[in-house]
């Protein structure tokens, strides 16, 4: 890469790329998305691309107290209904690990 200035001052560097520990398998497209956003503590999580079998589900505040804990059986497509209860407004984060321990992560809003 060579980066040129205004005046004509040039800075080059050069990178090489190694991909490591990388499985076709990890790049194809795993996620989950979480709805709605925000929520009074009811929401459901859809997953989508992730490994068959039974996966483990957590809802942790930002300290990382576990607010919810489920052993779901992975499917296809497969949605999951959260009640978080009577919690506080704030941030959660939603983590799911699949069967070959790939891990999903997002967050939510409760109001």
């Amino acid at each position: 890469m060579t980066i040129t200035t205004d005046d004509g001052c040039t800075v080059s560097a050069e990178y090489t790329l190694i991909s490591t520990g990388v499985s076709s398998e990890a790049t194809q497209a795993a996620h989950l998305i979480v709805f709605p956003v925000p929520n009074e503590g009811h929401f459901t999580v859809r997953v989508f691309g992730a490994t068959e079998g039974q996966a483990e589900l957590q809802v942790t505040d930002v300290q990382g107290r576990v607010h919810t804990s489920l052993r779901p059986w992975l499917v296809g497509d497969t949605s999951i209904e959260i009640d978080l209860g009577d919690v506080a407004p704030g941030t959660y984060l939603v983590r799911l690990v699949d069967v070959r321990g790939n891990t999903l992560v997002r967050s939510v809003t409760v109001y």
